[in-house]
């Protein structure tokens, strides 16, 4: 299958333009700097995902409008992305600055607030009918206290850790879907059954970003969530591990090494696989009921992509 981010490439640089275009306007230098520098390196995947969506649900946007929605879309989800430069300490991301080393956190955090506000405000005319039939839709405060959880507190186990990852991942998707899918049908069960896409998706997303950071496949350096102490799916189902003497410090290259060894040996990252698998799974199942087959065939070369992309990383690491 042809990877997703191949099929939709004239929309994925469509969307990019778009969006260059829109944050050329911002009269700050350092935040306009900030906010290009993460839409030249954007894989867009909410706003290719929504663009398709628009169109499955049967929307009547010609091609300019998907266009204009997905861009702004996008400034609007760029808000949690520039965020988490900061809680993180992201100075890189995918080989590239973030900016936060040059410019540092405050200016990090005003650029977050200016895409979330520009980017909600350039939606309002999209939102009408969202915003008149499905407000308890929008969870985005619930996603806040989420990552907050996420950043200072540890997870006891694989439920507990799993609520964490639907609580951001998993609501800040389902919002954004169900936004799109709110721009082509007034159907309450079509935009929540768009939402569940997204919220499946997000939870299978963000557990495959944590196998991702472990086997140093994120543009920066391997581990960086162990070591800033987050206890990840992996130790979570790696039965009978004592993990916490890796929980919240540099491990050296020794170190490293053993704690994927103990990983692997368990069938932890190979579980893990197979999570995100059934996520995945899921999300396809909420969203075929409701979108045409052309939709699903649109955006079904995504999890195939992640799927690729595990099974390349699990065999490097054995």
């Amino acid at each position: 299958m042809e990877s997703f981010y191949i099929s939709s490439r004239e929309v994925i640089e469509a969307i990019r333009k778009k969006t260059i275009s829109l944050l050329s306007e911002i009269q700050d230098s350092q935040i306009k700097e900030i906010l290009i520098q993460r839409a030249r390196y954007s894989s867009f995947v909410k706003g290719v995902l929504s663009y398709h969506i628009h169109d499955g649900l049967g929307g009547n946007f010609n091609v300019s409008e998907k266009i204009d929605f997905s861009s702004k879309l996008e400034i609007f989800c760029s808000s949690g992305a520039v965020l988490d430069n900061v809680t993180d300490g992201h100075e890189e991301r995918n080989g590239r600055t973030t900016y936060l080393k040059e410019y540092g956190p405050t200016v990090q955090l005003f650029a977050s607030q200016y895409a979330l506000n520009y980017g909600l405000k350039s939606l309002f005319p999209f939102l009408s009918t969202f915003c008149r039939k499905f407000p308890d839709a929008y969870k985005l405060d619930q996603t806040i206290i989420g990552m907050l959880k996420m950043d200072t507190g540890k997870s006891t186990c694989l439920e507990d850790h799993i609520e964490m990852i639907s609580s951001v991942n998993g609501l800040f998707n389902e919002v954004i879907l169900a936004m799109a899918a709110s721009t082509a049908t007034e159907e309450e069960d079509k935009v929540k059954s768009a939402g569940n896409y997204g919220f499946n998706l997000g939870v299978g997303l963000g557990v495959y970003e944590e196998l991702r950071d472990l086997l140093g496949e994120h543009g920066r350096r391997r581990a960086t969530e162990v070591e800033k102490g987050r206890v990840i799916t992996p130790m979570h189902l790696a039965k009978d591990f004592n993990y916490l003497p890796y929980i919240g410090r540099p491990l050296s290259e020794e170190e490293y090494k053993t704690l994927v060894h103990e990983l692997e040996k368990r069938n932890a990252l190979e579980m893990t696989r197979k999570l995100v698998k059934k996520y995945f799974e899921m999300a396809i199942k909420n969203l075929e009921s409701v979108v045409d087959t052309t939709c699903i065939k649109k955006v079904i070369p995504l999890q195939q992509s992640i799927e690729n992309s595990m099974d390349i990383m699990l065999s490097k690491s054995s």
